[in-house]
C-alpha cells in the first residue's frame, strides 16, 4: 500500500469515526468515570497522533542500528498494546469490504 493510499485510508477512518460518534446517543453521566470510555477516546487520541505521523512520514528513512532498536522495540510494544485492548474489550478485526478499499494504481513490470 502506498503512503498516499495509506493517508487516505486513515482520513477515511477517522470521518467514518466522527459520523458514527455523531448518530450514537450520549450516555447519561453517572457520578463515577466510565473506564470503558476513556479507553475509546484513549484510542480515538492515539489512531490521530499515528495519522499525523503518517502524514509526516518521508517515502524512505535511514535509520542506524540504535535508531533501528529503538523502533523495533516501540513497535513491538504498540502490537502488544492492541492485541490486549482487543483481548481484554472483545474486538476481532475488522476486514473492510472491496468496495470499499482504495483502488490500487496497477503497475507493469
Amino acid at each position: 500500500m502506498t503512503r498516499a493510499e495509506l493517508e487516505a485510508e486513515f482520513d477515511k477512518q477517522r470521518a467514518e469515526r466522527e459520523e458514527q460518534g455523531g448518530q450514537q446517543p450520549p450516555k447519561p453521566p453517572t457520578g463515577q468515570p466510565d473506564p470503558s470510555a476513556a479507553l475509546v477516546a484513549d484510542l480515538l487520541a492515539l489512531a490521530a497522533q499515528s495519522a499525523r505521523i503518517i502524514k509526516r512520514l518521508p517515502k524512505t528513512v535511514q535509520l542506524d542500528l540504535a535508531q533501528k532498536a529503538n523502533a523495533s522495540v516501540a513497535l513491538d510494544d504498540l502490537d502488544v498494546f492492541t492485541k490486549r485492548v482487543r483481548q481484554i474489550a472483545a474486538i476481532g478485526t475488522v476486514s473492510v469490504p472491496a468496495q470499499r478499499r482504495p483502488q490500487r494504481e496497477k503497475t507493469t513490470a
